[in-house]
């Protein structure tokens, strides 16, 4: 790894304890139905804002395409936000 590398993978958040901090606790079929309604909304307002011309800027979320694309490249992987085969997301 380069010493850049180095330098940004120490200053990454340690995702397991926000993890733990967050969900601990939470019935994974809640946390699971949560996620499916944030796809659903975020995906209608990609949909609405590439399709209508509207001048909506999501500010604090930079390109909301390119927020789109990580969000389905990671939709297959099994992690805190996964939701288990065969129920959607």
């Amino acid at each position: 790894m380069t010493a850049a590398g180095a330098k940004l993978w120490k200053a990454l958040p340690d995702v397991a304890l926000i993890h733990d901090v967050s969900f601990k606790g939470m019935d994974a079929a809640d946390i699971a139905a949560a996620v499916r309604v944030l796809q659903t909304a975020t995906e209608r307002l990609e949909t609405y804002i590439e399709t209508s011309g509207s001048p909506l800027k999501l500010r604090h979320m930079g390109n909301v395409a390119g927020v789109s694309r990580k969000r389905k490249s990671l939709a297959g992987s099994q992690g805190p936000f996964s939701t288990p085969a065969g129920e959607g997301g």
